[in-house]
């Protein structure tokens, strides 16, 4: 699924309780009327700012999701127009609507544009439901487990359960956890069991990268000095001094505990889907190609647009900006792999960028 349309609807405050979500359901998807797909059911769990432990919370309501990879924009703001002026029942309106497209990992240099600065994201995770387990015991408690350590686990914002992944620089850009637990559609349209679970977190990287660009001065690059024939030679291939925590460098995918977190993974899948899987090959490749250290080096002169004044500007633009976001959701994507491979299927980690449509 390339792209989709997300749709939530909150309960109504007439009827919030939990034993409505089914019939919440069925009023969306008999408005959808079948005119696009339906991949996935989210559970809005709303999550009260300072939860400390994971607990029942209360359920919000319904975000659908529906594939839109082969459908044209038009034909989407067509359905977005239409199910606006639709009632669903125990709903106060009709909902909110997002559009969205998968971030596909490894990044390619040519996609790396295309991925905004700052959003909306949801990662997202499968669980394994004790596939590749042996016993019985070891297999039940992961069936057990599983949904109440990935709502703990899977925020990447909380730096109490992730301070290992991400640190506390990277952490003030990352906010508004919102926990969805994730079904897929039961073929007779009702609700069917968890099958994984999701967090939407708002990111902006605007701030690492400015801060990157002035950290980076006289380490990676230096002002232009012969102001008629201006020129930056840029080289990250060294670290930033005093392990600067904005430098990608000291970041999780590039850290000495990484390697050890890829062999614990690779033997837990190997268990899973064997060592000659075709899918075991592609995780192995895929760990490489992202923790793979690439660091920009390249130059600028007045034939790329270089002008005094403006250095700052040009290596925010040409460098920074496609290196903290490669590193970014790179980390994002080994943090997928890495974190829980006990209960986290590999493969089925997603991220996914939104937008909402106005």
């Amino acid at each position: 699924m390339d792209s989709f349309l997300a749709w939530d609807c909150l309960l109504s405050s007439k009827n919030p309780e939990k034993q409505y979500l089914g019939k919440l359901l069925n009023s969306m998807l008999e408005v959808m009327n079948g005119e696009l797909s339906h991949i996935f059911t989210h559970e809005c769990n709303m999550i009260m700012k300072g939860q400390s432990r994971s607990r029942a919370g209360t359920i919000g309501g319904l975000r659908l999701i529906f594939d839109t990879s082969y459908e044209d924009e038009e034909t989407v703001e067509s359905i977005v127009d239409r199910l606006r002026k639709s009632e669903v029942d125990y709903c106060d309106d009709s909902g909110s609507f997002y559009s969205g497209a998968n971030v596909e990992l490894p990044l390619r240099l040519d996609s790396i544009s295309e991925i905004p600065s700052q959003g909306i994201m949801i990662v997202s995770v499968q669980f394994t439901n004790g596939y590749g387990a042996t016993e019985a015991k070891a297999i039940n408690s992961i069936r057990q487990n599983q949904a109440k350590e990935t709502k703990n686990w899977l925020n990447y914002s909380d730096l109490s359960k992730n301070k290992a992944y991400v640190s506390c620089e990277l952490l003030e850009e990352i906010k508004q956890p919102y926990w969805y637990l994730v079904k897929h559609p039961a073929s007779d349209g009702s609700v069917g069991g968890a099958c994984g679970g999701a967090y939407q977190l708002s990111y902006d990287l605007d701030n690492i990268i400015d801060a990157l660009v002035e950290a980076s001065v006289g380490v990676w690059w230096n002002k232009v000095s012969d102001h008629e024939n201006p020129r930056i030679d840029f080289d990250s291939t060294e670290r930033l001094p005093d392990n600067n925590p904005i430098d990608p460098h000291n970041w999780y995918l590039h850290s000495e505990n990484v390697k050890a977190k890829i062999e614990q993974m690779l033997k837990e899948e190997e268990g899973q889907s064997g060592a000659d899987s075709m899918l075991f090959d592609d995780i192995q490749y895929n760990s490489e190609r992202m923790t793979k250290q690439r660091w920009p080096v390249t130059s600028f002169t007045a034939a790329d647009g270089l002008a005094t004044g403006f250095e700052e500007s040009m290596v925010n633009e040409r460098v920074i900006t496609p290196l903290v976001k490669r590193e970014f959701f790179h980390n994002i994507g080994m943090f997928l792999y890495t974190r829980a491979p006990k209960y986290w299927r590999n493969g089925e980690g997603k991220i996914w960028i939104i937008n909402r449509i106005p």
